[in-house]
C-alpha cells in the first residue's frame, strides 16, 4: 500500500472500536484465520509511519501539504496534544484551495474563542491525584453538539479540571457517552475491559495491560452493559484492580445505561466520533443490523481489503465484531474506504436503510469535522 494510503488508514482508523454488538442479526462472515489478529504489530506500524511523516513535514518537506495537514491531525489525537505545526500546514492547505481545512480553522478559531469547556463544572468531587474529575451534562446531546464539546475538549481544554464530558445522545436512547480531555488516561482505566471484550476473552495482568501499546491507539470504545459488567466481575476476581480502574468502573456502574460509547476530544480530527455513533445506531435499531446484514452478505467479494484490515485489530472469530466493525468503517465519516467497490457497497447500504420506516437519519450518525 503507498504511503498514501497508509495514512488514510491511519487517519481514520486510530481507534479502539469495541465491538459487541447485539446478537440478533446473524453476520454472513467467516473469517480465515480466527483471533489471528495482529493488533500490537499494526500499532508498532503506525507509529513508525507517523515518525517517518513527522520527519518529512518538519525536515525534508518531501510530504505533500495534505500528507502534513493529516499527520497532525493524528499526531494531536495520538498525543492528546496539537503539534505546533499544524496551524501551518492548515493555512497553507486553505491557501491551496482546500474548503475541508478553510472549516477546520474556522472551527478551530471559534472553539479557541469560546472555551466553553473550561465553564463546565464537576459533579464527582476531585480529590487530590484522583482521576476522572466528571462533569455529567442535564438532558440528551445531539450528535452535532457532542461533536462541538469533543472539538473545545481538543482545543481548550488543558490545563482543565474536567477529565470527562459525559451524558446521554438525543438520537441513541439508553446510551450514555463520556469524551475525555485526551485518550492515555482512559484507556489505562478502561483497557482491561476493552481486552477482555474485543481480544476472546483475554484477562490481561497488570503487567500485561501497562505495556499494551494498544494503550496509546485506541481513541474510542462501544460497550454493552452485560459485556461491561461481566468483564469487571472477571477482572476483579483476577486481583486487585489500579486505583483508576476501580473508580472508573464503579462509576460506570453506578450510571443508568444500557450501550456506552466514548472518545478523545482529539479524535474529532478523525473518524472515530462518528464510527462509535455507527456502533451506538447498530446496537440500537434491529431495522439497521439488518440492512447491514443482507447488504453486506450480498458484497463479500467487494470488501476483502476491509475483511483483511478488521481482521489485523480485532478477534474476528466472533463474527458480530467482523459485521459491526465493517459496516462503522464503511459508513464512518471520512471513511479512509474510497475504491470504488466500497463506495457501492456504502451507498448500497445507505439506500436500503432509507427504505425502512426506522426514523433513524443515518446521516447524522456518519457526521464530522
Amino acid at each position: 500500500m503507498k504511503k498514501k494510503g497508509l495514512l488514510a488508514l491511519l487517519v481514520f482508523c486510530a481507534a479502539s472500536l469495541v465491538a459487541v454488538v447485539v446478537g440478533l442479526q446473524a453476520s454472513p462472515f467467516k473469517p480465515k484465520n480466527p483471533k489471528g489478529f495482529k493488533a500490537d504489530s499494526f500499532v508498532r506500524d503506525q507509529e513508525s509511519l507517523l515518525e517517518q511523516l513527522a520527519l518529512e513535514c518538519r525536515e525534508t518537506t518531501s510530504a505533500s501539504t495534505e500528507q502534513c495537514v493529516d499527520w497532525s491531525m493524528v499526531s494531536w489525537a495520538w498525543n492528546s496534544s496539537a503539534p505546533a505545526e499544524f496551524k501551518r500546514f492548515l493555512d497553507q492547505s486553505c491557501s491551496l484551495g482546500s474548503e475541508f481545512s478553510c472549516e477546520r480553522l474556522r472551527r478551530i478559531e471559534e472553539a479557541q474563542q469560546e472555551q466553553k469547556w473550561q465553564k463546565l463544572q464537576a459533579s464527582e468531587a476531585k480529590k487530590p491525584h484522583s482521576w476522572p474529575s466528571i462533569a455529567q451534562l442535564a438532558g440528551a446531546q445531539p450528535i452535532d453538539s457532542w461533536l462541538d464539546i469533543g472539538l473545545q475538549g481538543a482545543v481548550a481544554a488543558r490545563g482543565s479540571e474536567i477529565d470527562l464530558v459525559c451524558g446521554a445522545v438525543l438520537e441513541l436512547p439508553e446510551t450514555l457517552l463520556c469524551v475525555s480531555q485526551g485518550n492515555r488516561q482512559f484507556n489505562y482505566a478502561l483497557g482491561r475491559v476493552v481486552s477482555y471484550v474485543e481480544q476472546g476473552n483475554k484477562i490481561l495482568t497488570i503487567e500485561q495491560h501497562r505495556t499494551n501499546p494498544l494503550l496509546r491507539f485506541w481513541q474510542g470504545s462501544n460497550l454493552r452493559r452485560e459485556d461491561f459488567e461481566i468483564a469487571v466481575q472477571l477482572l476483579l476476581q483476577a486481583g486487585e484492580p489500579l486505583a483508576d480502574e476501580q473508580r472508573l468502573w464503579s462509576w460506570m456502574s453506578a450510571q443508568p445505561w444500557k450501550y456506552f460509547l466514548s472518545f478523545s476530544a482529539p479524535s474529532v480530527f478523525t473518524g472515530v466520533p462518528s464510527h462509535e455513533f455507527l456502533h451506538g445506531l447498530y446496537f440500537q435499531s434491529e431495522d439497521f443490523r439488518k440492512v447491514v446484514g443482507q447488504t453486506l452478505g450480498d458484497s463479500q467479494n467487494s470488501l476483502e481489503r476491509l475483511k483483511f484490515f478488521v481482521a489485523k485489530i480485532f478477534d474476528t472469530s466472533d463474527p458480530y465484531i467482523l459485521t459491526n466493525e465493517m459496516q462503522a468503517y464503511l459508513l464512518q465519516h471520512q471513511s479512509f474506504l474510497r475504491d470504488k467497490k466500497s463506495e457501492t457497497v456504502r451507498e448500497q447500504i445507505i439506500r436500503n436503510f432509507e427504505l425502512k420506516p426506522s426514523g433513524f437519519e443515518l446521516e447524522r450518525f456518519m457526521m464530522g469535522y
